[in-house]
């Protein structure tokens, strides 16, 4: 039971390492993501660093940069999340509200910011349609419009 304790934490501490080592972005650079993984390239398609994305882990839909250079990540269909990396820190925040979800299809999902919100795309609010619900860039501020 100890050993597999110890290898759970090794595990963990592995995967949290690569984060550990992430750079700011370069303006001007190319953020994708693929296999739950954030790639930056440069201009002429030369690899800059990867990051693993993490939290929910079933799909990484579209993303988004804000001024401060944090990117927002809207990441899964059932019960997503915005998955936001601050590559100063090289940190991960989850963000989420009950009933977000998103039709299973790789066409669907989008996040886009303005100002201090990002603001995601939601099927499955309590009118049926197609929502878009706002969050906060503002880590002071728990603010979630749906």
């Amino acid at each position: 039971m100890l050993y597999c304790r110890w290898l759970a934490l090794a595990l963990i501490t592995l995967a949290c390492s690569e984060v550990l080592w992430a750079a700011e972005f370069t303006p001007g650079n190319i953020l994708v993501t693929h296999n739950e993984i954030l790639y930056e390239f440069t201009p002429d398609g030369t690899q800059v660093q990867s990051v693993p994305i993490v939290g929910n882990l079933e799909r990484a839909r579209d993303l988004a940069f804000d001024e401060t250079g944090v990117v927002h990540i809207f990441n899964g269909t059932r019960n997503p999340l915005l998955s936001t990396f601050d590559p100063t820190s090289s940190s991960w925040a989850q963000h989420g509200f009950p009933g977000w979800s998103i039709m299973n299809n790789v066409s669907f999902g989008g996040a886009a910011v303005f100002e201090q919100f990002v603001f995601v795309v939601d099927m499955e609010g309590s009118v049926p349609g197609l929502h878009i619900c706002t969050f906060s860039i503002d880590p002071q501020v728990e603010y979630v419009n749906v």
